[in-house]
């Protein structure tokens, strides 16, 4: 979906934006549905997060593969606070230690593409 984006600073603010909105509703609402803190049938976190990664990324496979990786090994092993955000009630937790594993992989993402 990303590759198919313009490189528009507006498209991709505004698309992540309406993900996160939505995102923080419907997980609180499925995550008390299944009695559960973070089920695993919500992947709106998921798709925040990678849209947050990719931000502004130049339409690159290889750019495209790195922030997946990066992202996957940031929202598995949830280094440093990315842990206890995921502590915070409703849909705010669920959505936010992906949020944050977005925000690292993107920062290493533009930091390496501007040292290449």
């Amino acid at each position: 979906m990303w590759f198919l984006l313009p490189l528009s600073f507006s498209v991709h603010i505004t698309t992540i934006f309406m993900l996160f909105i939505i995102g923080v509703i419907s997980s609180k609402k499925v995550a008390e549905e299944m009695n559960e803190s973070d089920p695993s049938v919500v992947v709106i976190d998921e798709a925040t997060g990678m849209g947050i990664a990719l931000f502004m990324l130049p339409h690159s496979i290889a750019m495209y593969t790195m922030a997946f990786i990066l992202f996957r090994i940031f929202d598995i092993f949830k280094p440093s606070f990315i842990y206890h955000v995921q502590n915070i009630p409703g849909g705010w937790g669920i959505m936010l230690d992906d949020v944050l594993a977005g925000m690292f992989t993107l920062a290493i993402c533009h930091g390496l593409y501007s040292i290449l």
